[in-house]
């Protein structure tokens, strides 16, 4: 049962050492209660932000209505196992009334970057909750860590990010998310591979010691639940560009597609490239139609006809968009 933050009488403020100001049982919703548990009096102007790993969450009735809120933390890690990051500092307004808490104003430091955006939490029969987050300049290699994932991405990212869950139970919504953002990650790389010399697969597989640096790599990110596709994804450097189409699925499976052109003498050679293996242990080899391209070229002309072929195969199938 939730005690309607119209029953409160005065402003309240919690301070607490814990990770969540907004404590969330496990199916229950967002209590007033638990917020107004160590009543103060109203914090003055320019009063100092929680101490680091604390949080702070200020409750200002309004006549019988919605509670208008206020939450600041510093040091604070999110209350969800799935999303296990840490905010050098964060910031929320917004109000919260029976069924729902609606944050339409969030401000978060994070990982050298910074976050803006919003979220809607409705609760009843149901749940469901959607939201913003737009970010920029964040290190992945941190992120990376938080998810206790080996880094194999560096740079910089943004992104503008939507995201909606529906479920019975609150507990059930981060399994059920799903979110889309475009974004690009800067002045990075990708260690595991090195997508430059694709054009010697012909000749052998890929070293998996192989590092792929970019100026820039951008896609459009779908997560489904536990899936998640990078479409229209594109990576440049000055010694390639690679677009295409990648997937992994909810048993960490990699699959997927990129068109490849490598700098050589002459120009850019084409290579169509399949993905498989693991994000951790990724693999690459030629499509089919890039293995057809160079046992043709080298059939007709060896050494040289190998790129030819591999570069007319690449148009044999569908190539992503990359500006």
């Amino acid at each position: 049962m939730v005690r309607a933050a119209s029953g409160l009488t005065d402003a309240h403020t919690t301070a607490v050492g814990t990770p969540s100001a907004i404590s969330l049982a496990r199916d229950g919703p967002p209590s007033s209660r638990r917020l107004a548990a160590t009543p103060h009096r109203r914090p003055a102007p320019g009063a100092r932000p929680p101490a680091a790993g604390a949080s702070r969450a200020t409750l200002v009735p309004w006549g019988g209505g919605p509670s208008r809120l206020h939450i600041q933390a510093q040091g604070w890690r999110l209350p969800f196992a799935v999303v296990p990051l840490v905010f050098e500092s964060l910031e929320a307004r917004g109000v919260l009334k029976a069924g729902q808490l609606d944050l339409a104003e969030v401000h978060g430091k994070l990982y050298g970057g910074t976050l803006e955006g919003s979220l809607d939490l409705r609760w009843g029969a149901n749940w469901a909750v959607d939201g913003t987050a737009d970010v920029s300049g964040v290190d992945v290699v941190p992120v990376q860590a938080a998810f206790d994932k080996p880094a194999r991405l560096s740079g910089r990212l943004n992104a503008k990010a939507r995201y909606s869950a529906r479920a019975r139970r609150g507990a059930q919504l981060a399994s059920a998310i799903w979110v889309d953002a475009p974004f690009e990650v800067l002045g990075g790389a990708w260690h595991g591979v090195d997508l430059s010399r694709v054009a010697e697969l012909p000749l052998g597989k890929l070293s998996k010691s192989g590092t792929t640096k970019f100026e820039k790599l951008k896609g459009d990110l779908a997560l489904r639940g536990r899936r998640v596709e990078v479409n229209k994804m594109c990576v440049r450097s000055p010694a390639l560009v690679a677009a295409g189409n990648v997937a992994i699925g909810p048993d960490q499976k990699l699959s997927g597609r990129l068109d490849v052109s490598v700098a050589k003498t002459g120009g850019f050679v084409g290579v169509p490239v399949a993905l498989a293996g693991t994000p951790a242990d990724p693999s690459v080899s030629l499509t089919k139609a890039g293995a057809i391209g160079a046992v043709i070229g080298t059939l007709l002309l060896p050494g040289i006809g190998t790129s030819l072929g591999l570069s007319a195969s690449s148009s044999l199938g569908s190539k992503a968009e990359c500006k």
